[in-house]
């Protein structure tokens, strides 16, 4: 149902109204020049433009533009925001994105990611689709124009050591960032809550993108954790050293004779449970044969075979001489 108010007693003649059924998503396309490549050192003053191509028209007024930057797959805190990108004309879109004062106070690195996208619907509520959308992130080339090391690799043999064992510890170390640099590695110990440097390196010279291997030497000198970390010269952080909790052999040893006893135990008991089971199962095995024999007995003697004495009683008789033949012989 339309209908019209507040027209007071104005009349509209050959009116016509037109209803559009749309179900096509609008398309968002990213100009070529625009977030593809962004520069620590130049933050401001990013152009942002964009095309929305859709047949019936958006909504009128601007599309919002959100960014964030992530580190190892994390939205990184503080490092995230929004801005409104303006509508010129047809389905162009432009403005300039400022990054240096929302960013204030955030410690960047040359492995994180900018992410860019934008939101936005069509005048029947269809939402944005294409590269740059909410499902289809646009990730610019993130060049961190400093020099960044950062440890990205550590092992240790044995991980999990004995008292007074020798550990070897094996670090590498790359530049991420896009400017040359020296550095060194320090082996950092963590006693009662102050760090104490065991073992630094030289200094040592890294170009953009690669990397260098360092091993220490470390002789386990008490139980429990050791606490040793990984640090660089003029950088911020440490690194923990994935070292396993190292404890007494002996009480190890003693626990471990305690399972093998019950073990064991577990295996004399089945062992037992077996034997009386398979006795026990010869035991009806043979009443079983007695009960069969004592049967068999039983039926011989209800079936008795007759003697053949006694057969001979159910043989048949031949009738008795007559006295006329012993009369004829007399005559004779």
């Amino acid at each position: 149902v339309i209908d019209f108010s507040g027209m007071g007693n104005y009349s509209i003649d050959d009116l016509e109204l037109r209803i559009v059924l749309d179900d096509d998503a609008p398309r968002l396309s990213f100009h070529s020049t625009s977030m593809l490549r962004v520069r620590s050192d130049s933050l401001d003053g990013i152009q942002i433009s964009f095309t929305i191509i859709d047949d019936h028209g958006m909504k009128p007024g601007p599309l919002i533009l959100y960014w964030k930057f992530e580190r190892n797959g994390l939205a990184l805190t503080g490092a995230s925001g929004e801005l409104q990108v303006d509508h010129i004309s047809g389905g162009i879109y432009n403005d300039v994105l400022n990054l240096s004062e929302a960013l204030e106070g955030v410690e960047l690195r040359g492995s994180d990611d900018l992410l860019v996208w934008v939101e936005g619907e069509d005048l029947s509520g269809n939402i944005l689709t294409g590269p740059g959308s909410k499902t289809e992130p646009r990730r610019p080339s993130w060049d961190y124009i400093k020099f960044s090391p950062q440890v990205t690799y550590i092992s240790v043999e044995p991980r999990i050591p004995s008292l007074g064992e020798i550990i070897t510890i094996d670090v590498q170390v790359q530049n991420t960032g896009t400017l040359e640099g020296n550095t060194s590695v320090i082996l950092i110990q963590a006693i009662d809550g102050q760090l104490s440097e065991l073992e630094i390196t030289e200094d040592f010279e890294l170009l953009p993108g690669l990397s260098a291997q360092f091993s220490f030497e470390y002789e386990i000198a008490s139980f429990g954790d050791q606490q040793l970390y990984i640090g660089l010269e003029g950088a911020e952080g440490i690194s923990p050293i994935p070292l396993g909790i190292v404890r007494d052999s002996l009480i190890d040893d003693n626990a471990a004779g305690d399972e093998m006893k019950w073990v064991l135990g577990s295996l004399v008991i089945i062992v037992c449970i077996f034997v009386v089971f398979m006795l026990i199962r010869s035991q009806l095995h043979s009443e079983d044969e007695e009960y069969e024999v004592e049967w068999e007995e039983e039926e011989e003697e209800v079936n008795p075979v007759l003697p053949s004495a006694k057969v001979k009683q159910f043989v048949e008789i031949p009738p008795p001489r007559p006295p006329e033949l012993d009369m004829i012989r007399e005559e004779e």
